[in-house]
């Protein structure tokens, strides 16, 4: 018993992360993607990365999307127009339990309402974003 609980505080101790949560996740996503977005040289939705946070199959449809050139607004930012020094200033705001594996998180920007609707679901390795709605209309 001892040996067990000396290599638990040993695990503890070097930093294995703890499982994140929806509004970490939310968050890290966007502090990613949003510094992505700033380099004209690169397409975040074309980053292996994507899959770290977002299900597949909607990586996969913006992908298509963007290869069809369908996409008449950012996906993740529900706007034409990218402003770096907006976005810094994005908010996530605490999520909203749907059910024991869908939760909402609203995401504004400063003061402001928020306007992005983030849908995430807890999968077994953790939560990932399946849905970015527009909470404007």
């Amino acid at each position: 018993m001892m040996v067990f609980c000396c290599c638990m505080l040993a695990c503890s101790a070097r930093g294995i992360p703890e499982q994140q949560g929806p509004r970490d996740v939310v968050s890290n996503f966007y502090a990613w993607y949003i510094e992505e977005s700033n380099d004209i040289r690169k397409n975040p939705i074309k980053d292996e990365i994507m899959y770290r946070y977002v299900y597949a199959c909607t990586v996969n449809k913006c992908r298509i999307d963007l290869k069809q050139a369908n996409l008449d607004a950012n996906y993740f930012l529900r706007g034409n127009d990218f402003y770096y020094e907006r976005f810094k200033s994005l908010t996530v705001h605490a999520p909203v339990s749907i059910n024991d594996s869908i939760a909402l998180v609203p995401v504004g920007f400063g003061d402001e309402k928020p306007s992005i609707l983030v849908f995430v679901q807890k999968t077994k390795d953790g939560w990932r974003i399946i849905k970015v709605e527009d909470s404007w209309y």
